[in-house]
């Protein structure tokens, strides 16, 4: 085994079926407004967002058994499309204090998420690890700032979205939340998974992303997870 072997570098056990988990988070100007979340204090919805992956964090820890499997990501996007975390076992991953600023460049970000995922399954598959298949989750509040719908690289985006989930290769929602998110228009970039949460609910949407972590790592193995029970349950928790 070489020595940048995964199971080697990141301590992953033999055999033991992986959960590939990638978070896209907004970190666009607008996520500096305060909002009020479910506890009653008005705050930034970036500070609620960072208190939420510590959340999740915490949550998969106390799954004794789920904890081994997971693998996360970190996509944010204002201004710039930023890599905060490359996949590593949770166990090991340290939820980063985001900061917001700049425009919303979506498109770069979901990008980036599928290239991310697409080499962490080459990584599994040349060391014969086996994996589930794996999720990306995309918060924000805003409109993209570097496509249109209909342009060349909307029409781009939309399509890998598409051919990623028609050959089960991922599984992506997009949450939106706010009254400036344009929830219409981002539908039409991904209709079956897109939903409209309600402002503040940041606590709530990292405790449901940790809950469907736990639901598809007890999933056997060679079975394929409920996703499309997944989407009906984020309709039925968030839905306006």
């Amino acid at each position: 085994m070489s020595s940048d072997s995964l199971l080697d570098g990141e301590g992953l056990e033999p055999g033991l079926e992986r959960t590939p988990t990638s978070i896209v988070v907004d970190t666009s100007g607008s996520m500096t407004v305060s909002v009020t979340d479910s506890d009653g204090n008005k705050r930034p919805r970036i500070e609620q967002v960072n208190d939420g992956l510590q959340l999740f964090k915490d949550e998969i820890g106390d799954m004794e058994e789920v904890k081994r499997e997971v693998d996360v990501s970190i996509v944010n996007f204002g201004g710039d499309v930023i890599v905060e975390d490359e996949f590593k076992p949770i166990t090991d991953w340290q939820p980063p204090q985001l900061a917001a600023g700049g425009g919303t460049p979506m498109g770069e970000a979901v990008e980036k998420a599928i290239d991310l995922t697409r080499d962490r399954k080459d990584a599994y598959k040349n060391e014969n690890i086996p994996y589930k298949r794996p999720f990306i989750w995309i918060l924000t509040d805003g409109q993209p700032t570097d496509m249109d719908v209909g342009d060349d690289r909307w029409d781009e985006i939309k399509q890998r979205i598409s051919e990623g989930e028609d050959n089960k290769r991922f599984a992506l929602f997009i949450m939106t939340v706010g009254e400036d998110a344009d929830t219409e228009t981002i539908r039409q970039l991904h209709p079956d998974r897109t939903v409209e949460l309600k402002d503040g609910m940041f606590k709530e949407y990292f405790e449901f992303l940790s809950n469907s972590v736990e639901e598809v790592s007890g999933v056997a193995v060679g079975e394929e997870p409920d996703v499309d029970g997944a989407a009906s349950e984020v309709e039925d928790i968030f839905k306006m």
